[in-house]
């Protein structure tokens, strides 16, 4: 109650306004009044076209260029009414208190909003992703479809289109896995532990050479990554296109695998060996 009331445009105020627009309206005033407002549209509409002209030569982002010709027209209008009401006699000071009342009672009804706006604001300016990225936001992945200036769209791998709040995004953690040309493709096998290190890292390597998606520098990297209960465990590492990333994967997953049983190394299971020991008779 005691915020409402702080809020609200003080009646002395509004009635000095409604009082100064009464006392000087008459047709002459009121012919002048339309004059300026039309001079005050031309000039706005000029400054809109330069500012725009201006932004798209600094190849500012279309979201963020968008929402800068809104807030100049705002800004622009608000002069406008500035200028109209003092030209029709209202007193600075009672107008700039009204004023200031109302734009603190929207900024507090729209706090949430304007968390979003603010946080839309900075991905625009730091670009961390643009439209058509591939990323992951707060542990949700997808390709971006819109930077707005609320919401970031996100459309996920089973076709799921996610809003995630600008709030959220500019606060949290973003991993871009389109902003580089290159990926790195790493997995892990393990074998047992009498096949030969050396031809295995052979085979995996002729595999490797083979595929032609898979880039040879950096050089693709085939070494035994540890020793497990099951066996020893080694890791392979190659690069590739960013765009061929899954594709790269899954195809060595199956050729790799497919190769070292062609040549008698075939990878371990988890099995429990159990002995029996006869106990003494009695």
């Amino acid at each position: 109650m005691i915020l409402t009331s702080a809020i609200t445009p003080s009646e002395e105020d509004v009635e000095v306004i409604k009082e100064s627009v009464l006392n000087n309206l008459n047709v002459r005033q009121v012919i002048y009044t339309i004059l300026l407002l039309v001079v005050c549209v031309v000039v706005i509409r000029i400054i809109l076209m330069l500012f725009d002209r201006f932004a798209l030569r600094l190849s500012v982002e279309k979201g963020l260029r968008k929402f800068l010709h809104s807030a100049v027209n705002v800004f622009l209008w608000l002069v406008v009414a500035i200028i109209v009401l003092s030209f029709l006699g209202v007193p600075m000071t009672s107008l700039v208190a009204v004023l200031g009342i109302i734009g603190l009672a929207v900024s507090l009804a729209v706090q949430g909003a304007l968390s979003n706006l603010a946080g839309g604001i900075m991905i625009l300016t730091a670009k961390p992703f643009k439209a058509d990225d591939v990323v992951e936001i707060n542990s949700i992945s997808g390709t971006v479809i819109e930077v707005g200036l609320v919401y970031t769209k996100v459309q996920t791998a089973d076709n799921k289109v996610i809003y995630i709040p600008n709030s959220e995004v500019s606060g949290g953690k973003i991993t871009n896995y389109t902003v580089q040309e290159k990926r790195r493709v790493d997995f892990t096998f393990t074998l047992r532990f009498d096949a030969p290190m050396e031809q295995v890292k052979q085979v995996v390597q002729e595999t490797i050479a083979a595929h032609p998606l898979v880039l040879f520098t950096p050089e693709p990297f085939v070494r035994v990554n540890a020793y497990v209960d099951t066996g020893v465990q080694y890791v392979l590492r190659v690069w590739c296109g960013t765009t061929d990333y899954w594709t790269v994967y899954h195809d060595l997953l199956e050729q790799v695998g497919q190769a070292l049983r062609t040549n008698g190394l075939g990878m371990t299971d988890n099995r429990v060996r159990v002995q029996l020991v006869e106990g003494p008779k009695t």
